[in-house]
């Protein structure tokens, strides 16, 4: 009786992103899109969350899951298709772990929240590290000098760049191809993020947080770290496999176009 249940609400959302995906590029939506898809996301967090024997039930679960990354898919389109800034799309689509960890200076990276580990402070000199970076929050916070930034910020400081020049390099780092980017594949700044993006020492990190997060009670907040931490391994799995996003900026102004449907 529990099998059959569980496959009617199967069924359900399988119709329900089938629909989803077609009616996708029939027409552009709103604001009032992203609820629908937000409340479906959590109903099948939920039920993916609360699935016992994932060994027996190994079919309904793989379904399941299927299913969950299908309306993770259909959501990032869906913010491609409004017309969102690419700065704010990029802040969204970026590790800010990862950024922030190809510049590390501490040989022993703590957590300190469910989505969030504590470096050493790469604005002022330090002993103790003060520098938190929530990743499901996109954000890093200094707790030591104050400094506050997301991913574009962080480059634009770090580096030393303009907030072109920031946006320029975030998207050839992360493999999204933007209009007219006169950033190269072998500059040397996209070379040193593309190595620690890759490296087997930031998977395993990112693995730490994912590891303590998927054992919290289940929250909005945690729902969304454990959603942020499987975007950033697919994003690793995406570079590995040099996979690239299309984007058409040639209105003078970084907006997003629909990428194609995989």
């Amino acid at each position: 009786m529990e099998n059959e249940l569980l496959y009617e609400e199967l069924l359900y959302f399988e119709k329900l992103v089938t629909d989803l995906e077609i009616e996708l590029f029939a027409k552009p939506y709103g604001q009032d899109f992203f609820p629908i898809l937000e409340w479906n996301l959590r109903n099948i967090f939920k039920l993916r969350r609360s699935m016992k024997d994932k060994e027996e039930n190994e079919f309904y679960f793989n379904w399941l899951n299927d299913l969950y990354k299908r309306f993770i898919s259909i959501r990032d389109i869906a913010y491609a298709n409004c017309n969102i800034p690419l700065g704010y799309y990029l802040n969204e689509q970026a590790s800010i772990t990862h950024l922030v960890y190809t510049n590390n200076k501490c040989s022993n990276i703590k957590l300190y929240s469910d989505s969030g580990f504590i470096f050493l402070c790469q604005f002022h000199q330090e002993k103790t590290p003060s520098l938190g970076v929530r990743e499901n929050f996109g954000h890093g916070y200094c707790f030591g000098c104050g400094s506050s930034f997301h991913a574009v910020q962080y480059l634009m400081e770090f580096e030393n760049l303009t907030y072109q020049e920031a946006i320029q390099l975030l998207s050839k780092i992360y493999l999204i191809d933007i209009y007219g980017n006169p950033v190269q594949e072998n500059d040397p700044l996209v070379l040193k993020y593309r190595k620690s993006l890759l490296s087997g020492d930031f998977k395993s990190l990112l693995e730490r947080g994912y590891s303590r997060t998927i054992k919290r009670k289940d929250t909005y907040e945690v729902q969304n770290s454990i959603q942020k931490f499987e975007h950033d391994f697919a994003t690793i799995e995406r570079i590995k496999r040099h996979g690239h996003i299309p984007f058409d900026n040639r209105r003078k102004k970084y907006f997003l176009r629909m990428p194609e449907f995989n």
